[in-house]
């Protein structure tokens, strides 16, 4: 089991800012609840089966450089910025084995990256590392992998973090 560090960009807390803070996180828990309580139980082997069933496996389309010759379609690889992605696809970026939100498997390709659908705004998602992609800086809400406050837009902060611990404002 590896332990992965990322950082990510939250909401920054001001006195004035956290009942704003707890109520998108109380609505969060209450709207997603289902979701979290079929995720704290998809350790079993007929969840976890089932699972697969429904998410696409990660695929590795495209190994040149620059572009694809077409946009890649969802749990496909390897793009390098949202426009290698079908429509409101976007590019997630992988700097290990991390999982892909929605996909399954990709267990054989380390650091390559993968077109998915991010959830929500709030959904935890890698769009680049130290600047690069250029154009995914500066990060918005809930996106990764920032060192500093000045990776993230207006009003974030990095959220320095170890493993899958929580950030506020986050799912």
């Amino acid at each position: 089991l590896h332990h992965i560090r990322s950082h990510h960009c939250r909401i920054k807390s001001t006195k004035r800012m956290i009942i704003k803070r707890y109520t998108i996180l109380f609505l969060s828990t209450t709207f997603l609840g289902a979701s979290i309580s079929a995720a704290a139980a998809s350790d079993s082997t007929a969840t976890t089966a089932a699972r697969q069933l429904q998410e696409p496996a990660l695929q590795r389309t495209f190994r040149g450089r620059g572009a694809p010759p077409t946009p890649l379609p969802n749990c496909h690889g390897d793009c390098d910025n949202d426009n290698h992605c079908e429509g409101d696809l976007q590019c997630f970026q992988r700097f290990d084995y991390q999982p892909v939100p929605g996909c399954t498997g990709g267990s054989e390709w380390r650091s390559v990256d993968f077109c998915a659908v991010r959830a929500t705004e709030n959904t935890l998602w890698m769009k680049g590392n130290n600047g690069k992609p250029s154009r995914s800086f500066p990060l918005g809400l809930c996106e990764g992998d920032c060192d500093t406050d000045a990776e993230c837009q207006d009003g974030l902060v990095c959220q320095q973090r170890t493993g899958d611990e929580a950030i506020p404002g986050c799912i």
